[in-house]
């Protein structure tokens, strides 16, 4: 698996590029092809990797004319070698890129969310592109997380040369080092964990947050660096009850669908989405519910900083898949997860929301199964607004009742009750 994104040697070679803010027709249903020119210093024995924050739909790269990747997904960011293909002083990169939405890509066969039905889908290399450099050995994967007693957690897998050695230091948001030590890493899978002292909760009340930085040391060199935010939280079910660090917590939450007048794809400005989220918190809400899209990076860093809960939806709606769709669902679904999992902010997960038959029963319960692999949380659910609302299985996969009952407010009561007088296990 390729690396994370090296902070300390990232160079930004591309800004986001959004095909239908720069004025292409929203009908447009082709491909285009995006020419990215850089500059490099190169350094003998070390790789180099380009990192894209985001493509819709599909890239095709090549780097001075040589294939160096292609990428299926709107929602994940991703990570291709281009040591053999880089070149000292100028490089051409070229991106072929093809949006959902087209012959090829029809937006109900591919993860597209929401968004194409009330605004439309959205073309390009819409985030970031990064150029770094590693060593020969490095980070693929990373999960920092912490539970609300200050036991801290770190899951990482690591590809290259082996043995090698990893610092891991995690610092408060005063910048004060609150843990440290050395790991020597003989396997790729490193699990480690070890109480931190002083070591304070993530709450919507009080978002106390973290800084896990390691450095993998290999033949004596530093080789990957990598950093992740992350916050000490517990989330646990008690009856109907959901408890965040041990308190029950009632979720008082704003639905958002990722759109924006200025833009067609939800990536918002900082302060756009700062001030968004200021003013949920003003009217007294104490969460977002992200419906059938993936906030950026930087967007949930701030749902975390700012104390916003966080119901994360994965973009499934209206599917008409066949099987081999389906399989590239769940390929998608564990890369999203994996990258946004350590936010102390995503306490609820869906896979999709008011999904029929169309898609199958037992391929939602495989993406539950995956989702609580990966999560290990307690509050995943396969269809928000429920099968049987909308011609879905009866039988769920789920952790907590959910159910999109639209109807005059004067009809609420009766409707709720019909579904709270069946027998229906205890659950949130």
């Amino acid at each position: 698996m390729p690396p994370l994104r090296d902070a300390r040697t990232s160079k930004r070679i591309a800004k986001p590029q959004v095909w239908e803010d720069e004025g292409i027709p929203k009908a447009y249903s082709g491909a285009r092809t995006h020419e990215i020119q850089f500059s490099a210093q190169l350094r003998p024995d070390r790789r180099y990797w380009l990192h894209f924050g985001g493509v819709s739909y599909e890239a095709i790269g090549h780097l001075n004319g040589i294939p160096v990747g292609t990428h299926h997904g709107i929602w994940d960011a991703f990570t291709w070698e281009v040591t053999d293909a880089i070149r000292k002083g100028r490089n051409k990169l070229t991106v072929q890129v093809e949006r959902n939405g087209t012959p090829r890509f029809p937006v109900p066969e591919v993860l597209s969310g929401f968004l194409p039905y009330v605004s439309c889908p959205f073309g390009g290399i819409w985030k970031p592109v990064w150029l770094f450099e590693t060593g020969q050995t490095w980070f693929s994967d990373v999960w920092a997380h912490g539970d609300a007693d200050g036991n801290f957690t770190l899951s990482a897998e690591m590809e290259g040369e082996l043995p090698a050695t990893v610092d891991l230091k995690v610092y408060d948001e005063q910048e004060r080092l609150v843990y440290h030590t050395a790991i020597h890493a003989e396997s790729h899978s490193l699990h480690h964990t070890a109480p931190v002292e002083g070591g304070q909760a993530w709450t919507p009340h009080s978002p106390h947050r973290y800084r896990c930085v390691l450095e993998l040391f290999s033949a004596g060199e530093r080789s990957h660096s990598v950093e992740q935010w992350f916050g000490f939280r517990s989330v646990q079910v008690d009856g109907t009850t959901i408890l965040l660090n041990g308190e029950p917590f009632y979720p008082r939450g704003l639905l958002h669908w990722g759109w924006y007048a200025d833009t067609c794809a939800p990536n918002p400005h900082r302060k756009v989405a700062k001030d968004e989220l200021r003013a949920l918190q003003q009217c007294g809400f104490n969460l977002l519910k992200a419906c059938l899209w993936v906030p950026s990076e930087e967007y949930l860093a701030l749902c975390d900083q700012m104390g916003v809960a966080v119901w994360l939806e994965l973009p499934l709606w209206l599917p008409r898949m066949n099987p081999e769709q389906i399989r590239q669902t769940a390929v998608e679904y564990a890369r999203i997860v994996r990258q946004v999992r350590h936010h102390p902010s995503i306490v609820i997960w869906t896979l999709g929301c008011e999904l029929s038959a169309r898609f199958p029963n037992e391929a939602l319960g495989d993406l539950y199964r995956l989702v609580k692999e990966l999560t290990g949380s307690p509050l995943v659910r396969d269809n928000s607004g429920g099968g049987e609302c909308y011609g879905g299985a009866v039988q769920e996969h789920a952790d907590f009742a959910d159910y999109h009952l639209y109807g005059d407010p004067h009809f609420a009561r009766h409707t709720f009750r019909s579904f709270l007088d069946t027998p229906r296990p205890t659950v949130p």
